[in-house]
């Protein structure tokens, strides 16, 4: 408003513009540019009119305070979290940001660095620095110590001194000060000043002069304790354009400190002078690296100037990146340290990384089982490419995602850690039968099938961006309406999710059941993974609803039976036998059965029976009636 109000009048009949057009199209320029800004408090000047300044106001990567160390496992891009927070310094007038990124744990390889879609080489004045496989506390040159940014943004004022109504009356202006407090246990700290509108003046002939501007700093360590002056700064500039200054400085002894700036100007006389102040940040230092790890690690440092191409809110800092791990070499037959993205490797490097608070020894891992299911998963094309980042995951649940992105599961025999891999099997190990098992048990699950699977996983060949695939069920040629979604964790290739998706499905249609049994461990010989056979009589036999007969005092009655014959009944003691067909007792299929029937209680002459009766390959069958029974009479 103070730009337009002063150059509206001299632009006046300008164009055949009014005074009014002229400051309305003044403001809007302004506020058009300032729009453009993200984050700034105030807008800035005419950009046709004086030379651009841009600001920088931070990156969209995740800031994880005591969050977990990522562990990237195979080749994906990745946009990993800050190691410390991003940070400004101000050298001359231009603002620079300075970050450190975590690339996770151990030795990754970076590739293709770049900020959103855009590659880092494409900007101006940008400067990285990369360590890879380095102790945690190894100091970045372009992030040397911890500086944590706290955003002021709080104009400086000395107003003069008004009544009730606002209306201004004699006296000296007031003091103002701002005071904020940094974090704690800090070394130093350093405040940045911004001027959003330049600090100048302009003469009656609107010739522009070098104007000045003063504040103080002062500190104190609690509120009870007296202010201590730093020092007193003054700025002197004739700079219509937006600028920043910076000032530094050590504390007496580390703590949390409050910091009061106060401005020492009274307002300017009129609108020709400019010195809008603006507190935009305070930084508490400590000199200590940003990350509490004990192991090595991968991280990048960044420094930026603000430019054109360079301002605002920043994209997603993100890399190609390619894990450096044991990989098993069937060539020569030797673990070697390579890229890799065979699930055998990365299942040892879960047991050996220093990401596991008790890493496993080579004995401890059976390393020749690896290899066997490191050449299984070579030959069958099975890859995994996943970054953990999960806190609360233990390790049994990691080495199962990646041990199932390899067709295996995880077992630990012996104290050694393998796996079980999912394959034709040949060697019968054990017969459960009832002989040495009991407890045995059969479930099934029934279920609609869906007209296909829809997967999301990283694409690689789309720069891994987020993706989905519909998988359709096998057999299924209609349209897809019907749908279930798949969770597919470390899988990147659209043709390996396709045959995995599909494999998964044919699993749910040839294995619908799940067999248990219990046996003792003097007879048990098979371990996981083994190939068993399997035989109980419960699985080709069921049990009559209800079979019951009348007798005469404490005569039983045995039954018996049989394919094609009669059913007789066969008193233990004298009375009289009768016969039925067996025609009317039929399988759904129309096969006849055979079985056996007791007597199992009697109640006042009235016996109640039971039996067992086996259909050849069904586990159900039914009767001309709706409840079989076979009623003996005397």
């Amino acid at each position: 408003m103070a730009i337009g109000a002063y150059f509206a009048p001299m632009l006046a009949g300008t164009f055949g513009l009014g005074v009014e057009a002229w400051g309305a199209l003044i403001i809007m320029g302004t506020t058009a540019v300032g729009n453009l800004m993200v984050n700034s408090m105030f807008p800035p000047p005419d950009a046709d009119k004086v030379q651009n300044r841009y600001q920088i106001s931070g990156f969209r990567n995740e800031m994880r305070p005591d969050g977990a160390v990522p562990e990237i496992m195979g080749t994906i891009r990745y946009a990993p979290p800050f190691a410390g927070s991003s940070w400004s310094e101000i050298v001359g007038d231009i603002q620079y940001v300075r970050a450190a990124f975590l690339f996770g744990g151990g030795e990754v390889e970076l590739s293709d660095i770049r900020l959103g879609d855009t590659q880092l080489k494409e900007f101006d004045e940008i400067e990285t620095e990369i360590q890879t496989d380095l102790p945690a506390n190894t100091s970045l040159g372009l992030y040397p110590w911890q500086v944590v940014e706290e955003r002021v943004g709080t104009e400086l004022e000395r107003p003069w001194p008004t009544n009730d109504v606002g209306k201004k009356i004699d006296g000296p202006s007031i003091e103002t000060p701002v005071v904020r407090s940094t974090g704690k246990d800090a070394a130093a700290a350093s405040v940045i000043f911004w001027f959003p509108a330049g600090l100048i003046r302009y003469n009656r002939e609107g010739d522009s002069k070098a104007y000045r501007v003063s504040v103080r700093i002062a500190q104190r360590q609690t509120s009870s304790d007296p202010w201590e002056e730093v020092t007193t700064l003054t700025f002197r500039a004739e700079k219509a354009e937006s600028f920043f200054r910076q000032h530094t400085w050590d504390f007496p002894v580390r703590g949390r400190w409050q910091v009061q700036i106060t401005l020492m100007d009274s307002p300017g006389p009129n609108e020709r002078y400019i010195k809008r102040l603006v507190w935009a940040a305070l930084q508490t230092i400590r000199p200590e690296g940003p990350i509490a790890y004990d192991g090595n690690i991968t991280k990048v440092g960044f420094r930026g100037r603000a430019t054109a191409q360079f301002n605002g809110q920043i994209d997603n800092f993100n890399a190609l990146c390619r894990r450096i791990c044991l990989d098993w070499d069937h060539l020569s037959g030797t673990w070697v340290r390579r890229a890799t993205s065979n699930p055998a490797s990365y299942f040892r490097l879960a047991l050996q990384s220093e990401a596991n608070p008790r890493p496993g020894a080579d004995n401890e891992i059976d390393l020749e089982q690896l290899q066997e299911w490191h050449d299984f998963c070579r030959l069958k094309d099975l890859k995994f490419d996943h970054v953990f980042e999960d806190e609360g995951m233990t390790l049994r649940e990691v080495l199962t995602v990646i041990a199932s992105a390899g067709r295996a599961m995880p077992q630990r025999m012996g104290g050694r850690w393998g796996v079980v891999i999912d394959r034709p099997q040949s060697l019968i190990v054990d017969h459960i039968n009832p002989r040495n098992a009991d407890e045995f048990s059969t479930t099934r699950s029934y279920f609609e099938p869906p007209h296909g699977f829809r997967v999301k996983f990283r694409d690689a060949t789309d720069d891994y961006n987020e993706a989905e695939r519909l998988v359709r069920w096998p057999g299924y040629e209609g349209p897809i309406t019907l749908t279930e979604v798949l969770e597919m964790q470390g899988k990147t290739d659209p043709a390996e999710v396709a045959r995995e998706a599909t494999r998964r499905a044919y699993e749910l249609l040839y294995r619908p059941d799940i067999h248990q049994a219990t046996q003792d461990h003097s007879v048990r010989t098979a371990t996981r993974g083994d190939l068993v056979m399997l035989s109980n009589y419960l699985l080709t036999s069921t049990r009559l609803p209800g079979v019951s007969g009348w007798w005469r005092g404490t005569r039983s009655f045995s039954m018996r039976w049989s394919p094609c014959s009669t059913v007789n009944a066969m008193p233990s003691g004298s009375g009289t036998s009768l016969s039925r067909t067996a025609d009317s007792l039929r399988t759904r299929s129309g096969s006849r059965f055979s079985g056996w029937l007791k007597r199992s209680r009697r109640r006042r002459g009235r016996c109640c029976w039971w039996g067992l009766a086996s259909c050849r390959g069904l586990e159900t069958w039914s009767t001309s009636e709706r409840r079989p029974r076979i009623a003996i009479r005397s």
